[in-house]
């Protein structure tokens, strides 16, 4: 065989070889965007099935604070006249002031994400910055709520946890508006403490566990994503205390009305309200406690 027949199937082989692994590479290729695009039906038909849940969850809970809010309004003068009105009125001034306007805001922010998700070219980009903008004023209102929903949480197993005092009289004059101060008070305190949590105290920790991460790096030690946890347990035990508060109310204020008979059992309209509330809480706690004991088997 002669030089230049060597040359050439050399040259032939690495060709054909050439070639095939083109071939193979673009087969590849094919295959992950036969992938990608199965797996964005998929994203889009989830994220449909997610977005009316969501829409019914809200229409459904706009219409059961509806009205909540329209008994606020029209007994409302009469409901001044109670100890509680603080904690009934700033809930109520919050539900109308940024739970309705987080509710429409997230509607609309799955509004505008589904029309990113089925539109193309600037129409895509026009909407994914639209959802930008939208996303971080819904962000502003959630966590407004989020704050809400844990000081109402507190003040109203402070209530029970006191025994619903004042049960059938209308206090008048400068007692009731020295009590009624006093929950003001209470709830802006409330309000400061869950700030320095949220901005001051938990960043501090995230420094922390970063700084740990950061060391372990350097020593070449086995490292963790949570650094050393301080910042994970801290908000744990923040928000599972919070979160708990109600149900341990509800156990002391039924044990101390069971043991002690002088306990009062005619409960003013705004106790009832919270009395009423605070056995929704307790039952959405224990349901969703029993939901995590059930799925810890399988978890294992």
């Amino acid at each position: 065989m002669s030089n230049l027949t060597k040359i050439y199937n050399k040259n032939a082989t690495v060709k054909n070889g050439g070639i095939t692994a083109f071939i193979a590479t673009a087969s590849n290729e094919d295959d992950q965007f036969e992938y990608l695009w199965s797996y964005l039906a998929k994203a889009k038909i989830a994220f449909i099935f997610i977005a009316i849940f969501y829409s019914l969850l809200a229409i459904g809970a706009l219409l059961t604070l509806r009205q909540f809010l329209r008994f606020h309004v029209v007994y409302s003068d009469l409901w001044k006249a109670f100890v509680e009105f603080p904690v009934i009125h700033h809930a109520c001034h919050v539900i109308r002031k940024f739970y309705s306007v987080s509710v429409v805001l997230n509607l609309c922010l799955f509004s505008i994400l589904g029309f990113v998700l089925y539109a193309d070219g600037i129409n895509s980009v026009i909407g994914m910055f639209i959802g930008g903008i939208l996303a971080i004023v819904a962000i502003v209102y959630s966590a407004i709520v989020a704050w809400f929903v844990q000081v109402y949480q507190i003040m109203i197993a402070l209530e029970i946890f006191n025994g619903l005092k004042n049960s059938d009289e209308q206090l008048m004059g400068p007692e009731l508006e020295v009590r009624q101060m006093k929950k003001k008070k209470r709830i802006r305190s409330l309000y400061k403490i869950l700030l320095l949590r949220d901005f001051v105290v938990i960043p501090a920790f995230v420094i922390y566990d970063s700084y740990q991460v950061f060391a372990d790096v350097q020593s070449g030690k086995s490292i963790s994503f949570l650094g050393s946890g301080v910042t994970m347990a801290v908000f744990m035990l923040t928000t599972t205390s919070i979160y708990l508060s109600v149900p341990l109310s509800m156990a002391f204020y039924l044990v101390n009305k069971m043991g002690n008979p002088e306990i009062r059992k005619n409960l003013n309209p705004l106790q009832r309200i919270i009395f009423c509330q605070a056995i929704l809480i307790s039952v959405s706690v224990m349901v969703r406690q029993q939901m995590t004991l059930v799925g810890l088997p399988e978890c294992q």
